[in-house]
This record gives C-alpha cells, structure tokens and sequence, in this order.
C-alpha cells in the first residue's frame, strides 16, 4: 500500500474514532446533551488524545518500554 495512502486513512481512522467516542459520551456525560455544540470540540480534542496514545504506543514497542529495559 502507498505509504501516503496508509497515512491517510489512519489519520480518517483517528477522526472516526473521536467521533464514536464524543458520540458513546454523549450517553455518558449529561453536559453534551444540554450543549450539543461542544461536540465537535470534544471529536477533535478526543483525536487528538488517540493519535497521542497511538504514537506513545508506538515509541514504547519501538523503545521496548520507557526505561530501556525490554
């Protein structure tokens, strides 16, 4: 697979995952249902918050742990 391609479809992967987690939160969190307009916002900051962990998760099987020792 193109590598640019692979690129954008985990970035599309990221957005979706975001989206489903402010959506499933919606249930959860009262506050998003009285103020639907701080949806979108909680979809980004979650992205955002998922491609962070990816790539810690990333660096730590890289690294083989933080401390070095694996």
């Amino acid at each position: 697979m193109d590598e640019r391609l692979r690129k954008i479809l985990i970035g599309a992967a990221i957005a979706v995952a975001g989206a489903l987690l402010t959506y499933a939160s919606d249930a959860i969190v009262p506050f998003l249902a009285e103020h639907p307009s701080w949806g979108p916002a909680l979809a980004g900051i979650l992205a955002i918050a998922i491609n962070a962990a990816r790539k810690w998760l990333l660096t730590q099987k890289t690294e083989g742990g933080s401390d070095g020792s694996n």
